[in-house]
């Protein structure tokens, strides 16, 4: 076995292998140990297979070699290969390091679960789909995994078969992902036809050094198309309607979907295509456009949301938009920052959400929540230093990453880029409100426990297991000192210095301002005095003040104009309504479809079905089981192979 057959073998397949085994020889052990043992261990063989590499890596080799031929023939041939650079073997240590955590974390979680073996295969499948989207170096296998792991989101998200609401929501998501699908296969069909090969680094250079002005309008049509695809593994507006209902799902999953893997690969397909993307300044433009909505006005969404889950999956949405924003401006290594730093502090505000759940008795709304901090102070813990990385607070990992694109798009040109500056600026604001009002709610004020809490069998809230915890202190570790080591190795003397490709020029600029105010931590200092932090203090200021209900806030409720932003902010936007007014309306037009099906093709299969019963019963008369029968007719047959020719030469 060849050294890349083997790391292949190490980083994807031993989840897949895990995920088989929970599955099967878990019944047969008759213990619902071995599930969670079995996986976990193959977590972390991925896990140090990605280590083993990681000084080939950061000496600036680059893993790649050929498994298996997949698809040959005379004039094309499509592989099954592995990529590891930089950019995916980052990847790949952050989907492993989040996907070990969940594993760890679902053992307390999910404990009492009818479906624990199940779970935890399917946790285990999600991860090896992602990894082999990770490793791919051809877009027909990058596809493959891409459409894994929507297969296994649609699995996870309905988990709990028996609830309706997350039958719907599994169903919304599978529809929503196949409609940006569709956009993907197009933009793969173009690109084919344009460099006859699917794989990254050929039709990269073929378009990069053999592309004419001829050519440019249909590049364009490509880099829209594959975005489309982003958008709904990304959930970029309007193709984010299916990530709210997602949290139906248990809230590991919720931190595995959000987090490190479904969500990202949009993010992650882009930030690799990024050398076609750039010959097309149109579509950053467009990227733009749609990302700068995303980040604001369905940040905005949050702030009406009760649903803790659902409070921090807008959040998602918003953040995700800053990263499409950030390849937008064209510095991709900073939309890739972003997603690493997100992916830890998202998962640990996911777990600790989750943490709360179980101690609330699955109790989700924050308004039946509050003064918890005396009753779980690491989980309060853990939820203030994810809430200070979502915030984008000096010194975390959320305020490196975050601060890299606001400052990019600050300088940058262009109109676009002034209002990807404009909404991303505002949204600072936003998820300070949110973030805030969410955590003073749940953890400080006065106890608005249910009023189950006042029975006689009543248990009152108390710290999570061990299990729960342990993943909780490591990714808050991650969540505070992720930014700085990573922030100093993308910087053009960094060991990621080339982390996404060459560094932009707006990135160099980037790194110059830091270089010309003293360096990293005299940047961080420097930002205490600027615009964006004043502006994220007076976001928690109104969202303390919104979590007590403060006077203020009722004397807004009263106004006519803020009651309206509140009903548009309750619904969306009325996005789910328009959403399934389109799909009624195709319904509709489906119908003469189906009666044509029903009374048409129905009718003529089962009248030739109906014919062919009707001539095998009188054939079968004829099959009586004598010797002598079958003689006679055998007979009768040689006469009329014989006679008939006499007939037909008489008559002619």
């Amino acid at each position: 076995m060849s050294p890349s057959q083997l790391n292949f073998s190490g980083i994807a397949l031993s989840p897949l292998f895990a995920s088989l085994l929970a599955m099967s020889a878990g019944n047969i052990w008759g213990s619902r140990k071995f599930a969670h043992v079995v996986t976990i261990i193959g977590i972390l063989i991925s896990l140090c297979f990605a280590f083993s590499l990681l000084p080939a890596v950061l000496a600036g080799h680059t893993l790649h070699g050929v498994i298996y031929n997949w698809i040959f023939s005379k004039n094309y041939s499509f592989d099954i290969s592995v990529f590891i650079d930089q950019l995916s073997l980052s990847m790949i240590l952050v989907v492993d390091i989040v996907s070990l955590m969940v594993h760890i974390y679902s053992i307390g979680y999910m404990s009492r679960d009818k479906g624990y073996q199940r779970f935890f295969s399917y946790i285990s499948l999600f991860t090896f789909f992602m990894l082999v989207l990770i490793v791919s170096d051809n877009l027909l296998q990058l596809f493959f995994g891409w459409e894994g792991v929507g297969l296994v989101s649609y699995l996870l998200i309905g988990f709990w078969y028996d609830k309706p609401s997350a039958v719907k929501a599994s169903f919304k998501a599978f529809v929503v992902n196949r409609v940006g699908d569709v956009g993907f296969v197009l933009g793969m069909a173009i690109i084919f036809g344009l460099t006859k090969t699917l794989n990254i680094s050929s039709f990269t250079d073929i378009l990069l050094y053999h592309s004419q002005a001829s050519v440019l309008p249909i590049i364009t049509l490509a880099c829209l198309a594959l975005f489309v695809g982003a958008m709904s593994k990304s959930a970029q507006f309007p193709l984010h309607i299916w990530l709210p209902d997602s949290m139906e799902g248990p809230t590991p999953i919720s931190a595995l979907i959000h987090a490190a893997t479904m969500v990202t690969a949009g993010v992650f397909m882009v930030v690799r295509l990024m050398p076609i993307f750039r010959l097309s300044p149109n579509s950053l433009s467009f990227i733009l456009i749609i990302s700068g909505i995303t980040a604001f006005f369905l940040g905005l969404v949050a702030l009406v949301q009760n649903d803790i889950k659902r409070i921090i999956a807008y959040s998602t949405i918003s953040q995700l938009g800053y990263m499409c924003v950030a390849i937008g401006l064209d510095v991709p290594s900073f939309a890739i920052f972003h997603l690493l730093s997100h992916a830890f502090f998202k998962a640990l505000l996911f777990l600790s959400a989750g943490s709360v759940i179980v101690a609330m008795h699955h109790e989700q709304d924050i308004r039946n929540m509050g003064g918890l901090c005396r009753y779980m102070p690491i989980t309060w813990i853990s939820s203030l230093v994810g809430g200070i990385s979502l915030l984008g607070f000096p010194f975390t990992s959320g305020f490196y990453s975050k601060h890299m694109i606001l400052d990019s798009a600050r300088i940058a040109s262009g109109w676009a880029a002034q209002w990807a500056y404009y909404t991303t600026f505002a949204g600072v604001f936003v998820t300070a409100c949110y973030t805030s009002r969410m955590f003073f709610t749940v953890f400080h004020g006065k106890e608005r426990f249910p009023l189950s809490a006042k029975s006689d069998n009543y248990v009152p809230p108390s710290e999570s297991p061990f299990s729960i915890v342990i993943p909780l202190v490591v990714l808050s570790i991650f969540s505070l000192f992720f930014g700085c080591p990573f922030l100093l190795s993308i910087m053009p003397e960094g060991v990621f210095s080339n982390l996404t490709g060459n560094l932009s020029p707006l990135s160099i600029s980037i790194f110059k301002e830091i270089a010309d105010q003293g360096g990293l931590i005299s940047f961080t200092f420097h930002s205490f005095m600027s615009a964006s932090f004043l502006l994220l203090v007076l976001g928690v200021v109104v969202g303390w003040l919104v979590s007590f209900d403060s006077y203020l806030i009722v004397f807004m409720k009263r106004l006519s104009i803020f009651s309206c932003f509140h009903t548009l902010l309750y619904r969306k936007y009325y996005l789910d309504e328009l959403a399934e007014a389109i799909f009624a309306f195709y319904l509709k037009k489906c119908k003469l479809a189906s009666w044509v099906d029903n009374h048409i093709i129905d009718y003529l299969v089962n009248t030739v079905a109906r014919t062919v019963s009707i001539l095998s019963d009188s054939w079968r008369i004829m099959q009586t089981g004598f010797i002598g029968n079958y003689a006679l007719f055998m007979f009768c047959g040689v006469l009329v192979i014989l006679f008939v020719p006499m007939f037909s030469l008489f008559y002619s």
